[in-house]
């Protein structure tokens, strides 16, 4: 059976291991997309940017153009329906043939659980990009913000017509994976706080038996970018989570 990896750590590493570390001539490399090739396409009237960071963040400074998509605002402990997304990505501008790029503070799992919820959906991969190191790196250039909201998008007309089922997990195998260590590695993406259960919102602190402890924030640099696709196979060589 393949690895399994709860939701956190999957979306983190979705945007990473598939890519080379060093940054193409272009400034994209794989799904992800420095500051300095945002830069310079901002302005495209083929590129949407996402801004997936907390609403309060949003208000306070973003790049300029960018539409807010509060994750935490629409994503909640129950799924939307597929017709239910698709409503919510056309209310964004989301369309085929549109550059999507998205990001967040930096250093978070926010703007890889957006690429995520698209990849699952069915929009092209080709065309979603996630800006490494997210707004702190954007500011760490002295690139500009405002506190200026955008204007409204045109609705898109992105449709959902069939999700990827096989890069997401449902309870009974997540269940099958806590009880066989042997052929399963259960990640687990949340902070050491909720792993060891000084974090307990649901009344019941801890976490699954056999959970292996690597929390999305291990994935990045200092600087707020992504580590490589060789330093977080070796992070996860070291927990005990092998390629079979």
């Amino acid at each position: 059976m393949s690895i399994r990896v709860q939701w956190i750590a999957l979306l983190t590493v979705a945007c990473v291991v598939t890519a080379p570390h060093a940054m193409a001539a272009d400034g994209t490399t794989g799904n992800l997309a420095s500051v300095t090739w945002l830069e310079k396409h901002l302005d495209s009237p083929d590129l949407l940017l996402l801004d997936a960071s907390p609403g309060s963040i949003y208000k306070a400074k973003h790049i300029p153009g960018a539409i807010t998509v509060d994750l935490m605002s629409w994503y909640g402990i129950h799924e939307m329906t597929a017709a239910e997304m698709e409503k919510l990505y056309q209310s964004w501008g989301v369309s085929p043939g549109k550059k999507v790029v998205m990001y967040d503070q930096g250093g978070t799992f926010l703007a890889t659980r957006l690429f995520f919820s698209f990849y699952y959906h069915s929009f092209p991969a080709t065309d979603l990009l996630v800006l490494d190191g997210g707004l702190a790196k954007w500011q760490e250039r002295g690139l500009p913000v405002t506190a200026e909201a955008a204007a409204p998008p045109t609705r898109g007309s992105f449709k959902i017509t069939k999700v990827n089922e096989d890069v997401r997990v449902r309870l009974p195998e997540f269940l099958t994976a806590s009880g066989d260590a042997a052929r399963n590695a259960l990640v687990e993406g949340l902070g050491p706080e909720w792993h060891f259960g000084e974090v307990a919102p649901f009344e019941k602190g801890g976490h699954p038996p056999n959970g292996i402890l690597m929390p999305s924030a291990d994935f990045f640099n200092p600087d707020k970018t992504f580590k490589s696709p060789e330093e977080i196979t070796r992070m996860a060589t070291y927990l005990g989570v092998r390629p079979d």
